[in-house]
């Protein structure tokens, strides 16, 4: 393993500050100045030790030797040669990290409440959505259109994109654009997906995607393009609490950057949710204290 990065990041722009319109992924790699970059969407943010290690591997193997956590719950290595990229690839298959990449959308962009039980709704409601979303039909959304599950009593990520949120009202579950105040109440894990594939579908067909094929919901709104009243409604979302992001179960990544070392260090304490704070959570179960999501009771149902 490698103490420290081969590259410092503070050498090259941050990835969020490059002129692209487009996303990269593990598939299709970014050039950036200090060589191409992979962004990795961990299937349900999650990574499991195994997954970890893997990664901390890899990252002293390869390109810059650190490993970049960002605010849409990603992961992304960088400094790679064409050399590396290409001996990366099958490496990441064979540890399912590029499954979002493998899949015919390749759209499965969801970013979940970190602080959720294990096995509750909102693991339920996530898995459901992101199946769905793996489908051929959704590779028509832009790349960086973005769904969000934020669905316990307090919402944690209300500071974090999302094109259509998924949150709660009560013990309801509400559907909201993104730009919009109110949302649409809705009664189950099953409606919610179906309403916020029904979201999606309306925004492809809307006109709200440029020849480009950049699009975004706020944007649409700022163009006056409206959902249809199906798919609205005047329901607030509950109140809004940013995290406590502290103490041992969290492993932060000082500007965003994790080295090698001290991801391959921590990895034993997996497995880990990929927060949009640049940190990993470490849980181990339904009972882990620094799970605070607090359960609405929609999250109780089978």
């Amino acid at each position: 393993m490698t103490s420290a990065p081969k590259t410092s990041p503070s050498e090259t722009a941050r990835p969020e500050e490059t002129p692209y319109g487009w996303c990269p992924s593990v598939l299709r790699p970014m050039p950036l100045s200090d060589g191409l970059m992979v962004r990795i969407r961990p299937w349900m943010g999650t990574l499991t030790r195994a997954q970890a290690e893997g990664l901390a591997d890899l990252a002293s193997r390869y390109g810059a030797g650190v490993v970049e956590l960002t605010n849409r719950a990603n992961l992304q290595l960088r400094g790679l040669s064409q050399e590396d990229h290409a001996a990366l690839v099958p490496q990441l298959d064979d540890l399912g990290l590029s499954r979002v990449d493998r899949s015919p959308s390749r759209r499965v962009n969801v970013t979940i409440d970190p602080f959720r039980a294990p096995g509750g709704g909102m693991d339920r409601l996530a898995r459901a959505l992101s199946e769905r979303l793996s489908e051929a039909r959704w590779s028509a959304l832009p790349e960086k259109f973005g769904f969000l599950i934020d669905a316990g009593r307090v919402r944690r990520l209300d500071g974090i994109a999302g094109d259509i949120r998924i949150e709660a009202c009560g013990d309801a579950l509400l559907l909201r654009p993104d730009g919009a105040p109110n949302g649409l109440r809705l009664s189950d894990v099953t409606e919610a997906v179906e309403a916020a594939l029904a979201l999606a579908a309306w925004f492809i067909d809307s006109g709200a995607i440029g020849p480009d094929g950049r699009g975004r919901m706020a944007q649409a709104k700022a163009k006056g393009l409206t959902p249809p009243s199906a798919l609205s409604g005047n329901d607030a979302p509950n109140p809004a609490e940013a995290p406590t992001l502290k103490g041992s179960a969290f492993l932060h990544a000082a500007g965003g950057t994790l080295t090698a070392d001290a991801l391959a260090q921590a990895a034993a304490s997996g497995p880990f949710r990929v927060t949009p704070y640049r940190a990993l959570l470490r849980f181990e179960g339904a009972s882990a204290s620094h799970l605070v999501s607090e359960e609405a009771s929609w999250n109780n149902a089978p």
